[in-house]
Order: structure tokens, then C-alpha cells, then sequence
């Protein structure tokens, strides 16, 4: 994924790639796909992109935010995207229910990664924070 929509797709592990047509003209950050079939691109201006095909084919999901997102990721319960302001986009496994809300409500700081790690995710950006359930801590403050 890239600037303005741009996508490429690879059915070889990636010794070759062809373009494939996008329904957005806005540029994408981040892709992830759980298998070989089912992903998701998130990217600027709350684009979310959803995938069942391995890539070749793409629709919109409605837009929930007007915020960046900046990276997806899955995990076994579904789908979380994280981005500016700090908003945070959930789905289920199979993309198709969307809710956006904020990953904390005394936090706005941008965030470019979201990692899972055991029941925690650990989220870079502005600063550096592990979320643990609803509770965010960010790191290297006293």
C-alpha cells in the first residue's frame, strides 16, 4: 500500500508484484492480512479497506473517523487500527462491523504502531505507552 491508494499485490511470495485498481485515491499506511484470503489497509483521512479476496479486490468499509490511521493489526478477536488524535478503530474477525473510539480519554497523542504482546498491546508514536485493557500508561514518565 502507498501514496494516493496505490497497491500492490504479489502471488509468488513476493518475487514479482502487479498493480491492482483501488476504490480510494487517498494514500494507505498500514495493511495486514490474518490469512492468506481476509486483510484490511487502513490509511489517511479514516480510510479502511477490506479485502476477502487475498488482495485482489477491495471495498470501502463506512467511514467512522475523519482522523489518520496510521496501522492495523490482528489479533483473535478481530481487527485494530490505530492513528492520530488518538482514535482507535475495532472490527470483527471478518471486518464487517466497525466502532471507533479513542484508546483513552485523557490521551490525544498520535500513534504509527499498535503491537500485541500477551493481553497488552504496546503503541509507538508521540511517545511510547502499553495499553492494558481500557488503562494506557505511558512509558518513561514517573
Amino acid at each position: 500500500v502507498g501514496e494516493f491508494g496505490q497497491m500492490l499485490r504479489s502471488t509468488d511470495g513476493g518475487d514479482s508484484w502487479q498493480p491492482v485498481a483501488g476504490p480510494v485515491k487517498s494514500s494507505l499506511m498500514s495493511v495486514h492480512f490474518r490469512d492468506a484470503q481476509h486483510g484490511v489497509a487502513v490509511g489517511l483521512a479514516g480510510t479502511v479497506l477490506v479485502s476477502a479476496d487475498g488482495g485482489a479486490s477491495w471495498k470501502e468499509a463506512p467511514q467512522l473517523t475523519r482522523e489518520h490511521l496510521n496501522c492495523v493489526i490482528w489479533q483473535p478477536s478481530g481487527w485494530v487500527a490505530v492513528g492520530d488524535k488518538g482514535v482507535r478503530l475495532v472490527a470483527d474477525p471478518d471486518a464487517r462491523t466497525w466502532k471507533a473510539g479513542r484508546i483513552s480519554s485523557k490521551d490525544l497523542s498520535w500513534r504509527t504502531q499498535i503491537v500485541r504482546m500477551a493481553d497488552d498491546f504496546v503503541l509507538a508514536g508521540a511517545n511510547l505507552a502499553l495499553l492494558h485493557g481500557d488503562e494506557l500508561r505511558i512509558l518513561g514518565r514517573d
